[in-house]
């Protein structure tokens, strides 16, 4: 508290996570949840950098 003068006062504070897939790995075992419709999957990686830059 000294050092960045703080105090112990609650400081209401918004975050967000980004879910976006970024690509850097290559999706693999695709699954979906009907009830929610969400997509869910595993990833391995890109065997070739060529192969990254072509998808």
């Amino acid at each position: 508290m000294v050092e960045f003068d703080a105090d112990l006062v609650t400081k209401a504070i918004s975050r967000r996570l980004n879910m976006e897939f970024d690509w850097k790995r290559r999706p693999h075992a695709v699954g979906t949840c009907l009830t929610y419709g969400h997509v869910a999957f595993s990833t391995s990686p890109w065997d070739t950098v060529d192969e990254f830059v072509v998808t």
